[in-house]
């Protein structure tokens, strides 16, 4: 009999396992998100919002255990809960052409849904159904659709506005002008001139043919770039017709230019830019220019024509330093700073001819890629080097790195300037102003790093080791000194 109940145990302990499988399994399809807001039934499924972003993740079958309530959501067959529609997709705003036909959709979900469209606040007689088609769209069909969704627990509103764009129709006035109206309603929009930009004899927007000899555009105007100190530049139009007349527009006021200390030939077919004198700023864009060509047949506008200034190549250079020159355009606005160069190894630079004092006796070769780090180094006073020599390859040292940040932060001459008391004085004020206990280590006494140690230890950089000691003829590690340099970038010295 024992025997029978554990097998009758391991049975049902089987059966609970499969069906809280057979839940999680029907939970991860229905929803992807750690969260289940609420579900939208209907008879069959129901759908899964996610209850941070009200996404919709997915929809699966009911799944029900025998008692008629599905074990992923609870749905009830018996009693289904009925929930208020949730929106989904509206309209929202609509532009359409004149002349088409646009449906108007809208998506909910819920229980026993009902339809019904309006028009600014007018219900539409049977328009009950979730597609609205509007048809035969005039430049009057602009209004405000709502379509309200409901049911017994309540409603929602989905809403579109519809803006229909009429194409414009053009009639001939006269051979320069034309006269505009709607093509829907025939509404006077106003006149404007023909316009004929692709030279072909007919207005670009009614049509209106051009006599043989009319207005007729043969080149355009050239974008230019030139070089800072050019004295002027000019623009040519070229066109055909009897009786022309010219005007020159600058595109970024739009309005006619007029002669100037800046423009000259405004109504001519050449147009001259009068650039500044060389003080002026080099990269400065003057944007595009454009003529309008008229006669008595119409106008023409050409193509816009830009115009920019750039730095001249040849740099004056100013305030070589061993590392670097300076150099500026003729304009005297500063262009740039440039490591000096030796490729010809003869100790001058290539781009302006200072004389390269190499930082070491091992470091000359230039074109090194440390060579300027090096340089630097040694012309701030960060590495003096051993009797001349950098040594490139050695590992650095710990006492080494740090008397480098050290002087980085107040110099090797003020560091070194101090007496012994000023010393003592300036450690007392660093640990003062960053909450530090100052630190005297037991085995730096005498070494170089002696004062740098104790300077970056009264900032807070560097702590030693629980003995005391700070062990500066070891490697620095990488951990080291990423920690030594977090925490001085911390303090902003730099």
């Amino acid at each position: 009999m024992n025997h029978l109940k554990r097998v009758w145990c391991i049975l049902l302990s089987l059966c609970l396992l499969a069906g809280l499988l057979t839940v999680l399994a029907h939970a991860e399809e229905a929803c992807s998100h750690p969260q289940v807001g609420q579900y939208v039934y209907d008879e069959t499924t129901h759908m899964a919002y996610c209850a941070d972003c009200g996404e919709l993740n997915g929809k699966a079958n009911h799944c029900y255990g025998g008692d008629r309530v599905c074990d992923v959501c609870g749905y009830d067959e018996v009693n289904p809960l009925v929930l208020e529609p949730i929106l989904i997709r509206e309209p929202g705003f609509l532009t359409v052409k004149s002349g088409k036909d646009v449906g108007l959709v809208v998506r909910a979900y819920g229980l026993g849904l009902k339809y019904q469209w309006t028009k600014d606040t007018q219900v539409i007689g049977g328009a009950a159904d979730r597609v609205l088609v509007v048809k035969d769209l005039t430049c009057k069909s602009n209004c405000v659709y709502n379509c309200t969704v409901s049911n017994k627990a309540g409603s929602v509103t989905a809403e579109a506005v519809l803006t229909v764009v009429s194409e414009t129709a053009y009639k001939s006035v006269d051979g320069s002008q034309h006269k505009m109206t709607c093509a829907d309603c025939g509404e006077f929009w106003g006149q404007a001139m023909h316009r004929d930009f692709d030279g072909n004899g007919r207005c670009d927007d009614c049509g209106y043919s051009f006599k043989a000899d009319s207005l007729k555009l043969t080149a355009n105007p050239t974008s230019r770039t030139v070089s800072n100190g050019t004295d002027s530049v000019t623009f040519k139009v070229s066109a055909l017709g009897n009786g022309l007349s010219y005007q020159w527009y600058s595109d970024i006021f739009g309005e006619p230019l007029a002669e100037d200390s800046f423009t000259g030939g405004t109504k001519t077919p050449t147009l001259t830019v009068k650039l500044p004198s060389a003080d002026y700023d080099c990269a400065y864009g003057y944007g595009g220019f454009y003529c309008i060509v008229r006669n008595a047949e119409g106008a023409v506008r050409s193509a816009t024509a830009t115009l920019k200034v750039e730095h001249v190549e040849a740099a004056e250079y100013a305030v070589p330093t061993p590392q670097y020159h300076e150099f500026r355009c003729v304009c005297g606005r500063w262009s740039g700073t440039v490591a000096h160069t030796d490729a010809d190894k003869n100790t001058l630079c290539d781009g302006c001819g200072y004389r390269i004092e190499h930082p070491f006796v091992d470091v000359t070769d230039t074109a090194a890629w440390y060579y300027n780090a090096a340089l630097y180094g040694k012309t701030n006073g960060l590495i003096l080097g051993e009797y001349g020599s950098f040594r490139a390859d050695r590992r650095i040292t710990r006492g080494e790195f740090v008397t480098i940040l050290a002087r980085n932060a107040y110099t090797r001459e003020y560091i070194e300037g101090l007496n012994d008391c000023e010393f003592e004085d300036f450690l007392s004020d660093l640990a003062a102003k960053y909450g530090v206990k100052p630190v005297k280590f037991t085995d730096t006494e005498g070494k170089f790093y002696d004062r740098y140690t104790r300077v970056m230890a009264a900032m807070g950089v560097i702590n030693g080791y629980e003995n005391g000691t700070f062990r500066g003829e070891n490697s620095i590690t990488r951990e080291e000194l990423a920690v030594m340099l977090y925490r001085l970038l911390d303090h902003e010295v730099w």
